[in-house]
């Protein structure tokens, strides 16, 4: 009898965590139903909101990670991600041509 009763309770066990499982993927599903590339950039957005997600955190984990706000940078404008390091240009930088010659060894 002893043992039944420990098979029960080890079967009401597996049974609450393939229920908490279950209830944790069905809200990743949600979400991912939720979140659009959208933008000359293809930025990952939620729906309704305007800060980017980082592509890669997102396309790799599913990790919803915003990406900084835009910032001037050499000319030009880059966001970074705070957890995997990539930035992300919007507008490259602009290199300045005819400032620099080259050098001419003979002349």
């Amino acid at each position: 009898m002893s043992a039944v009763m420990d098979t029960v309770l080890d079967l009401k066990a597996k049974i609450i965590e393939l229920d908490e499982e279950n209830r944790t993927l069905r809200e990743q599903l949600e979400q991912k139903d939720r979140v659009v590339r959208t933008g000359e950039f293809g930025y990952w957005f939620k729906e309704g909101e305007k800060d980017p997600l980082c592509p890669k955190c997102y396309e790799e984990s599913g990790k919803t990670i915003y990406l900084t706000a835009s910032e001037p940078w050499s000319g030009g404008v880059r966001r970074d991600c705070r957890v995997c390091n990539c930035t992300y240009w919007e507008q490259p930088i602009r290199v300045q041509t005819g400032s620099i010659r080259p050098h001419n060894p003979w002349s």
